[in-house]
């Protein structure tokens, strides 16, 4: 964990992006933690076929789902008196992809708190391909205990509903990460703290059983 965070002031599920040249990480914090979370695991094999390396490859997806209409000022503009419904969240996502090699962060979203809301439809797919030289370096943030480095795969984005000035006021958004590993970390030293801590957090876990 990069010394100048304090995971104690993130209450819900949120991403933490770490910018080259700014001073202090930006916070997405969810508006409504996911009602369920898939995590998939595979032993990362090099080399030989059937030669497992110390590495294990997770991946991580779940949905998130936004509301304007929940009864707090989440998605309130600060510089409008009308709301701008869900984008300003929707577009703080994105730049997490778009900004990629930028050294400038996206403003910051704000907190809220809501009770878990559930809507489907077909989703509107932005994905692009990303290394790790080219983005912030990115952490998942679920509880006070598990903060997870990883990279963001695909984001799949839902628009639901809208008001009269088609501004999407309901949305979902299904995000597929990667866990990145102590092999890509060895160039990056904030990185590698983050991929240490979260082994050394399983560990505790794994022992205190």
């Amino acid at each position: 964990m990069p010394d100048h965070f304090d995971s104690e002031k993130v209450s819900k599920g949120a991403f933490i992006a770490f910018y080259p040249k700014t001073d202090k990480p930006k916070i997405i914090e969810f508006q409504l933690n996911p009602e369920s979370i898939r995590r998939s695991l595979q032993p990362q094999t090099t080399g030989v076929e059937g030669t497992k390396a110390n590495n294990t490859r997770e991946a991580i997806s779940f949905v998130l789902y936004m509301d304007s209409h929940l009864g707090d000022d989440y998605f309130q503009s600060t510089n409008d008196e009308k709301s701008k419904g869900v984008l300003p969240y929707l577009s703080a996502l994105e730049l997490l992809l778009s900004n990629a090699g930028s050294n400038s962060a996206p403003s910051p979203v704000p907190r809220s708190r809501g009770l878990f809301s559930r809507f489907n439809r077909e989703p509107i797919n932005v994905e692009r391909p990303v290394s790790r030289k080219e983005t912030p370096l990115i952490a998942l943030m679920l509880g006070e205990s598990r903060t997870i480095p990883v990279r963001i795969r695909s984001l799949q984005i839902t628009e639901q509903a809208f008001d009269k000035r088609l501004q999407p006021i309901r949305a979902s958004v299904k995000v597929n990460l990667d866990v990145l590993t102590e092999s890509e970390s060895h160039s990056d030293p904030e990185l590698e703290k983050l991929v240490r801590g979260y082994q050394r957090f399983k560990n505790t876990v794994a022992h205190n059983r």
